[in-house]
């Protein structure tokens, strides 16, 4: 029944009034203690259920053939936010998680490049994060994704590393600046 709801909850682009939002968690630089970015984390408000966190539906999205749509409503909200940021003269770097689903989509990097362009952000204010197993389906297409999304200056991490089959010899031929 989640899934039913969620072409529904996509349609409102705006966070604000719509079922979906984004919550920053802030990131803390400890030498200066400044907050120098933050992960946008992905919430539905639904009708019914009420606040569900990213584990009640993200998996059921992939299943069901979702999570594409999510994610480009993901990075249309992170990215516009981070416009925003920007504009108002914040230096603060936005990290946004991407299925790994999404990684299959030679068209990502022109959609991302695509909202960067309309919101005025900066590539190195963006850090898309993905986790480690995201690489394993089709690594050709991935690693080729991946690459372009560092050439247009677009800092790539990786989530949950240690969590699968780790090795940082596997991680070379990756264009990953981060491991978490």
């Amino acid at each position: 029944s989640l899934m039913c709801l969620l072409p529904r909850a996509l349609e409102h682009p705006d966070p604000a009034q719509g079922e979906l939002a984004l919550v920053y968690q802030p990131k803390l630089h400890f030498p200066t203690g400044r907050i120098d970015g933050a992960e946008g984390l992905l919430r539905w408000r639904h009708p019914i259920a009420g606040p569900l966190a990213p584990d009640a539906f993200i998996a059921l999205a992939e299943e069901t053939g979702n999570i594409r749509r999510l994610t480009r409503w993901v990075l249309g909200a992170g990215i516009e936010q981070a416009g925003r940021w920007q504009a108002a003269g914040e230096d603060v770097r936005l990290s946004l998680n991407v299925s790994a689903r999404d990684l299959d989509d030679i068209d990502l990097p022109n959609r991302v490049g695509g909202l960067l362009a309309q919101h005025g952000v900066s590539p190195s204010r963006i850090v898309l994060e993905i986790t480690e197993s995201a690489i394993m389906g089709k690594p050709e297409t991935a690693i080729s994704v991946l690459r372009r999304l560092g050439e247009q200056g677009i800092e790539l991490a990786i989530g949950d590393f240690g969590v699968g089959q780790s090795s940082f010899a596997y991680l070379r031929p990756m264009p990953v600046g981060e491991l978490k």
